[in-house]
């Protein structure tokens, strides 16, 4: 079951390269800020398998996690659905465990940007945590066993672990084809 495997993968990348709550460290560092995500997902005109997402964020020193992810499905955002997945899939979810109504597991397209993760280190996208606004283009990828994205409506998160918090900022976005090809 893909979808609880790679949302497990992701806790446990930002908890390796976070720590498991230090709430001394956490008090000395102001919680990070998404302060917005462009409207508008861009694919690469030379690579459909890669995208730019526009966001503008900040956070402060330390170390950090960048998780930005893509998501395109014709049962995305449907809580019906998703509790009829968990009904079917109970016997092989952990305790309590419920299929979220914008999981991976309703996903037809993916792309997000732990290819940027490596077992040996940890994730490699970085924010750049200066205590300064950032305007950033990040680039995700297509997640093996996911379509490539395609023009449409798609669910998009970006997501900023530090060691002062969490922030994210979540929602339905457009995907468009690179140089005005709407």
């Amino acid at each position: 079951m893909r979808s609880i495997t790679l949302a497990a993968a992701g806790v446990l990348a930002a908890t390796a390269v976070l720590g498991a709550g230090s709430p001394a460290l956490a008090e000395d560092v102001p919680a990070p800020e998404v302060q917005w995500v462009n409207g508008n997902v861009v694919v690469n005109p030379t690579d459909p398998t890669a995208a730019t997402v526009v966001a503008r964020y900040r956070c402060y020193g330390g170390p950090n996690h960048l998780w930005v992810s893509v998501k395109q499905g014709e049962h995305l955002g449907d809580e019906a659905h998703a509790a009829e997945l968990t009904e079917q899939y109970a016997d092989q979810l952990p305790p309590g465990e419920v299929i979220g109504p914008f999981s991976s597991f309703l996903a037809d397209a993916w792309a997000d940007t732990n290819y940027l993760f490596d077992p040996n280190v940890g994730p490699l996208a970085q924010a750049d945590c200066d205590g300064e606004w950032h305007t950033d283009r990040v680039t995700v990828r297509s997640v093996d066993g996911f379509d490539a994205l395609s023009k449409g409506a798609a669910w998009v998160q970006f997501c900023l672990y530090t060691a002062g918090g969490f922030a994210t900022n979540e929602g339905w976005r457009t995907v468009k084809s690179a140089v005005g090809k709407a």
